[in-house]
């Protein structure tokens, strides 16, 4: 009884929805990336995979909860298909591959749609009757993780809940043959438990995208060998990690007093022999084996080059990862014990057969960065000494091999000598090679406090009326022109006035349905609205799309040409969707298991995390969608993320926390940065002009744009002084606060057409751009004969915060702009008589006092005054009656609101006289 093929349940077929390239191509690259990625822990007497024709019961609500993928900006809500684990099991039983015991898996759907929480208790009887038609039990634990919060060291959390832990006991003292248990995990969790049950199965599956349940069962029943390695170390305990000790100390901030020793940098230096790991980092098995050997080492002047023979000794086909590690001399600065220099990952290898893999690295890979002047300060140095080099296919496999080969080097050498940069100015002390602390100068905290927030320009509140910089009257020059002629990008900018180049320097709204904004949007001028959308697991829009497993799996497959072909399929999705821009890969360290976010980032070692970041950024921009690189820099808790403080040293800084986007941004040059919503060293990311200038631009050659995260607390201004091109269009700062700032002399008009500048570099290479054809709209003439009616809608271009509305009832389907403070609305007309007219404007505000200023070619010439609400916001009145003069030909007349939830329908010009003189 209970034996059932997929056809019988009738679920698990995958829907009919997208494009076939959507629906086969991409699904089947991200079904492969799944396996690759997913790793081994344990499979005792070769219980995996699941022999042909055997027999298996599911437990666990995880096999139906299966989590592909993680919430906020990881999520992709639009999946063009989702497989959890049961589906992927059931699509194997239909092929006649395995049997599912059915009354098991009925239990589990029913206790589901009753909404049972937790995991389902268990009955004596119907665990009997599975062990008695089943040979195999897999037990699926899951947990999810999500932008905005961190996980908890608690139970049902970090560690296993009750429940689980007797679901565990029951399931292994039942008498099935083989016990399996799948980790559907966002990141490390507590695995201690795993040696209570030695002859039990575990299976990493990390959030595998939406194929991932087919994924699972591919691996599960041995059409796919795992071959994925662990990029995170699984400790004996939290507490054992060493940042456990200030992770939620403080919502306000983090010291990072562990300082390089991150991850098994840490345990290789103070626990080398693993008493406190269960899996060390690059860990992982395979239902076959492998041999390495001829394993050669040589140096010239500038590399260092390993060469190593893998060969297949066991009964499978199956690939194998080989990792060096560097064992550099403790000099003065005082090194970690391990770091990872280079790795590979073979082809599929039949039993037998060998492949020889070839792997190479600069020699100032292995330098150091010297903070305090211990030999020389801001500099990176190459201390003289023995390094030793290691090689295996697990860092602890490396390390039972033994030294492999020797490089000396015979004198210190600076490498770059630099400049202090984002130094410390509240970190007390930070960990040392000897297990000591060394306490830090505080001599520079006066310079460096944590900003105000972005309505800081005022101090007392009081709006301040901006005028606008008067331009002269040019033949236009349009972006278009400027394309292939770099020379007159300058005098493009030049034409701009300061509210278009303070517009072009903030985001707009989205068009691609479920998209993230825009960047540009000055059809006047040729400049398209370039769109955004979120990533790293897919596009994160309205269309059905491809949902990619978790980045922590795509590092885990150490394979870069596999992540490559990954970015190659996301960058044709995004082509296909007009988005120009994804906003992917997210490249922080993994430096506590519990950030919320890590399911959002590669690994704890930067050197795999700067490589994969390369492979997926090359592959997206290969397809000529640009990559946004994110989130700069050391973003590393959720909680209280906006306003915490990363109180972390310099040496940590350039070694850990920024060598992962340094490594990417100078292989693969993406072509946008985010910058992060936390502080770092009390300089809000977006504000840190070492971060964003200094070291991205200066050090590092950084040529592209940086913009903020969405709906960030930092002061628009100072955002562009350090070099954070675009405000991205949400949060508190609105459109006047660069020209208030303007006006106050806190920035200039140079300071905005620098900033510009690279971001209409950037738009000038976005498919966006090249599709684009500026809108042809005729000038809106201006008669002396009768009055001349313009509907708001009609403008030409309006800055980020301008929406239309339809309104409904008595009103239905008048069109409508909406506007908030700062917002404005720009026409194109032309006067057929210069003179004067009167300009009545039609309005709907539940509030008194409305307020828009008028502006005729840059210059100021009337305000709009409503001093009394119109009694609700679809209530339509004429405003009041202002004069102005409006010289005869082509003009630009622009309006710009100074009160919040402005709405107008449009506008009346009616001509009266000559006698009236604009002089406001």
């Amino acid at each position: 009884m209970g034996w059932f093929p997929l056809k019988l349940l009738n679920v698990g077929v995958r829907r009919e929805r997208g494009a076939v390239f959507l629906k086969k191509k991409n699904a089947e690259l991200s079904r492969k990336a799944a396996g690759e990625g997913m790793v081994l822990l344990q499979n005792t007497k070769n219980a995996l995979p699941i022999k042909k024709g055997a027999a298996v019961a599911l437990f666990g609500i995880g096999q139906i909860k299966f989590h592909l993928y993680g919430g906020g900006s990881g999520s992709v809500p639009n999946a063009s298909e989702n497989i959890n684990l049961l589906q992927g099991m059931e699509n194997k039983a239909s092929g006649g591959r395995i049997f599912l015991y059915k009354p098991l898996i009925e239990s589990y759907s029913a206790y589901i749609q009753m909404d049972g929480r937790g995991e389902m208790p268990l009955s004596e009887e119907l665990l009997k009757k599975a062990v008695k038609n089943a040979d195999t039990a897999i037990f699926t634990i899951s947990r999810y993780a999500s932008e905005g919060s961190d996980r908890k060291a608690a139970k049902g959390d970090y560690y296993l809940s009750d429940k689980e832990i007797d679901m565990l006991e029951k399931i292994n003292r039942a008498g099935f043959k083989h016990v399996a248990v799948v980790l559907n995990i966002p990141g490390v969790m507590d695995t201690s438990w795993i040696s209570r049950y030695p002859d039990m199965s575990v299976l990493i599956s990390w959030m595998p995208g939406m194929e991932g349940g087919n994924a699972v069962a591919d691996i599960l029943c041995g059409d796919v060998n795992p071959s994925g390695k662990l990029v995170d170390t699984f400790a004996a305990s939290y507490d054992d990690y060493p940042s456990s000790r200030n992770f939620s100390q403080h919502t306000d901030y983090v010291n990072y007093e562990e300082d390089i020793f991150n991850g098994y940098r840490y345990f290789e230096t103070f626990d080398p022999k693993h008493r406190r790991i269960i899996y060390s980092f690059g860990y992982g098995q395979s239902y076959t084996t492998f041999h390495l050997s001829k394993i050669k080492l040589s140096e010239s002047e500038k590399h260092v080059k390993i060469t190593v023979k893998v060969t297949n000794t066991g009964k499978l086909s199956g690939k194998e990862v080989v990792q060096v590690y560097c064992g550099a001399p403790q000099g003065k600065l005082g090194k970690a014990a391990r770091q990872l220099a280079a790795f590979r990952k073979t082809g599929l290898l039949k039993p037998g057969r060998s492949q020889v893999l070839s792997m190479s690295f600069p020699i100032t890979d292995m330098a150091g960065y010297d903070d305090t002047g211990r030999i020389k300060k801001s500099a990176w140095l190459l201390e003289k000494g023995d390094y030793r080099f290691f090689i295996g296919n697990s860092l602890l496999d490396a390390d039972q091999r033994g030294v492999q080969r020797i490089i000396k080097v015979n004198a210190t050498k600076i490498i770059r000598q630099l400049a202090e940069h984002a130094a410390p100015v509240r970190l007390l002390k930070r960990l040392l090679a000897d297990g000591s602390y060394e306490r830090l100068r505080m001599d520079t905290a006066h310079k460096k406090m944590k900003t105000k927030s972005a309505n800081d320009l005022t101090g007392s509140g009081e709006k301040s009326t901006v005028e606008l910089r008067f331009s002269k009257k040019k033949a236009k020059i349009m972006l278009q022109d400027v394309a292939g002629k770099p020379a007159k990008l300058d005098a493009f900018i030049e034409q701009l006035e300061d509210d278009q180049l303070a517009g072009l320097s903030r985001g707009t709204k989205a068009t691609v349905a479920g998209g993230t904004g825009g960047i540009g949007n000055l059809n006047e001028y040729g400049i398209p609205n370039v769109q955004t959308a979120d990533g790293p697991a897919g596009l994160r829009i309205t269309n059905p799309a491809t949902a990619w497993p978790m980045e922590t799996l795509l590092a885990s497959t150490w394979d870069p040409e596999l992540v490559r072909a990954v970015g190659k399929a996301a960058g044709k999705e995004a082509l296909r969707n007009s988005v120009d821009i994804w906003l992917a890969p997210g490249m922080n360290i993994h430096r506590d298991p519990l950030n919320g976010r890590n399911f959002e980032y590669w690994a704890e070692d930067p050197l795999i995390a700067g490589k994969m970041g390369a492979a997926l950024i090359e592959g997206v921009q290969s397809q000529g969608i640009l990559a946004e690189i994110k989130h700069f820099a050391v973003n590393n808790k959720e909680t209280n993320r906006k306003e915490s403080d990363s109180r972390v040293s310099e040496r940590a800084l350039r070694e850990i926390y920024l060598k992962g986007f340094e490594i990417a941004i100078k292989e693969s040059r993406p072509r946008l940065v985010m910058s992060a919503y936390n502080l770092v060293n009390g300089i809000r990311t977006s504000e840190n002009k070492d971060l964003l200038t200094h070291i991205l631009r200066n050090e590092w050659g950084y040529q592209g744009v940086v913009t903020s995260d969405w709906n960030n607390t930092a002061a628009f201004y100072k955002e562009i002084l350090a070099g954070n091109h675009v405000r991205m269009p949400s949060g508190s700062a609105t459109a006047d606060h660069l020209m208030i700032a303007l006006q106050k002399g806190l920035i200039t008009r140079t300071d905005l057409q620098n900033n510009v500048r690279p971001i209409l570099k950037m738009i000038l290479q976005t498919q966006a751009f090249k599709n684009y054809r500026p809108a042809e709209q005729a000038p809106i003439a201006i008669s002396v004969s009768e009055a001349t009616r313009i509907r708001a809608a009609d403008f030409i271009d309006a800055s980020a915060g301008v929406n239309i509305r339809s309104f409904p009832g008595k009103d239905s389907g008048l069109k409508s702009a909406q506007a908030g403070n700062g917002e404005w609305m720009r026409f194109i007309i032309f006067v057929e008589k210069e003179g004067t007219y009167s300009f009545t404007p039609r309005i709907s505000t539940r509030y008194d006092h409305q307020i828009f200023d008028i502006f005729l070619d840059g210059r100021k010439i009337g305000r709009s005054i409503q001093e009394k609400a119109t009694g609700g916001c679809h209530n339509w009145k004429n405003g009041e009656t202002i004069d102005l003069r409006l010289p005869e030909g082509r003009h630009t007349l622009k309006l710009t609101f100074h009160t919040t939830e402005e709405k107008i329908n449009g506008f009346e010009l009616a001509y009266n006289g000559t006698n009236v003189n604009n002089e406001v």
